[in-house]
């Protein structure tokens, strides 16, 4: 069986991208971090209890480069709110690094990213996700089935939405009342869900479906903190957001009664036996 020109492709840039990523690994491990050590007198710890050479080495080269992509105003600085990077606890000061070892840190980055994305390739290339894909949803109850495929068509809804909510309702909103939504968790495209919430509830409070108490929010809305209000959101963004809120809600929902009905499933099966 010969293989295409994409998958034959993708494995020469898997082999170059593992050799840089390999000679970049050992260069954060022995001179990068090497060096941070005998800097500040300390021997750094392993993140999230995660005892790997590897988790320590991308904790450390991710956030000298996000302190340096904050140098070159391309980020701003965001306080670590759960997940702190372990130089953060030195009070790491990027003046002291030199410019080789950003170097080292950011092809150790794109090398690492790069691999990724070639595994995720190939395996879409060779149709070994689809095949996975097909085996677990063969295996499972009919309606278990359509719980998964039903929460996961929701995930995409949200995932399709949240450009819409970003780049339109929040920019909007961030320049009309001249404020700076941040995350109020450090959870990916959570921020965009908080904001989307909060517009769906001052709808259906406006139609006078439910009342807003902030003690039914397990974590303050961030647009509860200034005057917000919905009266200049158009129809469609109104609409959007409900939409977009609701998929986030249901997907969790149908998740949870999935997880739950696999492992009816599981014990079934294996009681059996």
């Amino acid at each position: 069986m010969s293989l295409s020109i994409d998958i034959v492709l993708c494995f020469y840039f898997l082999f170059a991208s593992f050799i840089i990523f390999i000679i970049s690994f050992f260069l954060i491990q022995l001179k990068v971090i090497k060096n941070i050590e005998k800097r500040y007198n300390t021997k750094l710890d392993y993140p999230l209890f995660i005892k790997s050479s590897l988790s320590k080495s991308s904790n450390v080269a991710d956030y000298i480069l996000y302190l340096y992509l904050i140098k070159l105003n391309i980020l701003k600085y965001k306080e670590p709110v759960i997940i702190k990077p372990l130089l953060h606890h030195l009070n790491y000061d990027l003046k002291d690094e030199t410019k080789i070892n950003i170097i080292i840190c950011l092809i150790f980055y794109i090398s690492t990213k790069t691999l990724i994305l070639l595994f995720i390739s190939i395996g879409l290339l060779t149709g070994v996700f689809q095949e996975m894909y097909v085996l677990f949803t063969s295996s499972m109850e009919y309606t278990n089935k359509c719980l998964f495929n039903t929460s996961m068509g929701f995930l995409l809804v949200y995932l399709l939405l949240t450009p819409f909510i970003k780049f339109k309702i929040l920019k909007s909103i961030e320049t009309k009342y001249n404020v700076k939504i941040e995350n109020n968790l450090n959870f990916l495209l959570f921020k965009y869900f908080d904001v989307s919430n909060y517009i769906k509830d001052l709808f259906l409070y406006e139609k006078k479906i439910f009342k807003i108490k902030m003690s039914n929010y397990l974590i303050k809305p961030k647009l509860s903190e200034f005057p917000y209000t919905i009266k200049s959101e158009s129809n469609i963004n109104i609409f959007i957001s409900i939409i977009h809120a609701y998929s986030l809600k249901l997907f969790i929902i149908l998740s949870f009664i999935f997880i739950i009905g696999l492992t009816f499933d599981f014990v079934l099966v294996f009681g059996d036996k």
